[in-house]
């Protein structure tokens, strides 16, 4: 899905520059939705990069520590990490309700419901939340074995 909004985003922004330099016609609300494709590629690309271990890691401190500190380092930053997504989620759902019961739209020319590309922000991080969950199961079954 990531790389589709990608491809998408690339395509429209490509169409977009082509419209307004060649043919005077820049395409309506391009930056808009360009925005809420990044989005799409930001939230929704979280559970994957954790899934690969493709996170940026600072291991300038574990690279010295034994096999035993490691782990349990591991553990810790895995809850911590699972602690602050639950929190952002429950933010981003309240700011997704507020902004559904306020019938807030977007200044931009295409005037969305700014609900709509608010709700990446929960549904990502909910599904992030999830893969720390299964990467704590997994740390702990590691740790049995």
């Amino acid at each position: 899905m990531c790389m589709a909004a990608l491809i998408i985003m690339m395509l429209l922004f490509t169409a977009h520059v082509v419209g307004r330099y060649v043919f005077n016609a820049p395409i309506l609300g391009t930056p808009e939705v360009g925005g809420y494709l990044l989005g799409i590629v930001t939230f929704l690309g979280l559970a994957y990069t954790l899934r690969s271990g493709a996170h940026i890691r600072i291991d300038v401190v574990t690279t010295r520590l034994p096999q035993r500190a490691k782990q349990v380092l591991e553990v810790i930053t895995s809850f911590i990490s699972f602690y602050v997504v639950v929190v952002f989620v429950y933010v981003g759902v309240n700011l997704v309700l507020d902004s559904y019961r306020l019938h807030a739209i977007g200044w931009a020319a295409l005037k969305l419901p700014l609900f709509i590309p608010q709700i990446l922000l929960p549904l990502g991080l909910c599904v992030l939340g999830l893969e720390l969950f299964v990467h704590i199961f997994k740390l702990f079954n590691q740790k049995r074995s």
